[in-house]
Formats: structure tokens, sequence, C-alpha cells
């Protein structure tokens, strides 16, 4: 427990006691969270791309060998989890995901891709969501098609009931 104070305009809030971070489902939480880690992604190597939302982080990296694009994840997986430390934030290692997208899906690799985070291995996974978009390794939308679909299916049925409802004569 921590005592603070707001100061805005020069006028300071009576102190009050708080924990360390935001209360779930706050609606300051995630703006409060990207202005906190706005920096995060400044020690992440240039081989590797990344995608910040809200507390979504996401990180790529492309390469000819499977040794070189785990090398460069790892690489990258490291000095993120060096800023989160330093910063007072843990990541979650099984929150983590791994995909690798590849011009050969069906090929087997002798060393498949895997990363390291707290001594935990990540081992690739077949498809991941992301911001509510399912991905998979062959980038062909099926899964997140089938997902839509049925998501849809049940509420077009509930539209159906209540169009005949709406042109049918009450008994």
């Amino acid at each position: 427990n921590t005592t603070a104070t707001i100061e805005i305009e020069n006028t300071l809030s009576r102190s009050f006691n708080h924990n360390s971070g935001t209360p779930q489902g706050s609606p300051l939480s995630p703006l409060l969270y990207i202005i906190y880690t706005t920096n995060s992604m400044n020690g992440i190597p240039q081989h590797t791309e990344h995608g910040l939302f809200a507390d979504d982080t996401a990180l790529w990296a492309s390469s000819n060998t499977i040794a070189s694009l785990s090398s460069r994840l790892q690489e990258s997986i490291d000095e993120f989890q060096s800023w989160c430390k330093s910063w007072k934030l843990k990541l979650q290692p099984t929150k983590i995901e791994l995909i690798h997208f590849t011009i050969q899906p069906r090929r087997k690799f002798k060393n498949p891709l895997s990363v390291k985070i707290d001594d935990i291995v990540i081992k690739s996974s077949n498809s991941t969501r992301y911001l509510g978009i399912i991905i998979d390794k062959m980038l062909n939308w099926r899964n997140h098609l089938h997902h839509i679909e049925s998501k849809i299916a049940g509420r077009i049925s509930l539209l159906c009931f209540l169009n005949r409802a709406a042109y049918e004569p009450n008994d």
C-alpha cells in the first residue's frame, strides 16, 4: 500500500492509499497502460517488428532458417522481458503464443521453432487469436470464418423467427 495525491492545474487532491496497478475493467486502465509502456519497444532489435494495441503485444520476425528465426525472436523477447522487469511488469508465459508462418506449412522441421520465457518453453501452435481475429499458420482465415459463421448462425435464426412473428397474425 502506498499513499498518493493527484495534481491538476496546481490543485492537489487529498492523499489516498492504493496498491500498484489499476483496477480491472477501469476505463482508464488501457490508456494508462499505453502511456506506461510507450517506450517498451525501444530496445527491440531492428530485425523484429512489433504491434501494440492496449495490453496486447505482438512481436514478429522473419528469417531464412529456423535457427536464425529462433535466435532473433529469443533476443527480442529477452529484451522485452528485461524492459518489463525494470518497469515492474511480469510476462505471463501461459498467455504467450508462438505461431510459425511459413511458405511450406506442411513441412516438418527437424528442430521446430520455440522460445523460452522464464525457463518455460513456448512451442509453436497452429493458430492464435490476436485482437479478435483467429490467425492460422497457413494464413488462410478458414478458422476465423468458421468462428464468425458459428457466432452469427444463432442470431440469424433469431432474426428469422422475429420476422415470421411480425408478419403472422396473433390468434
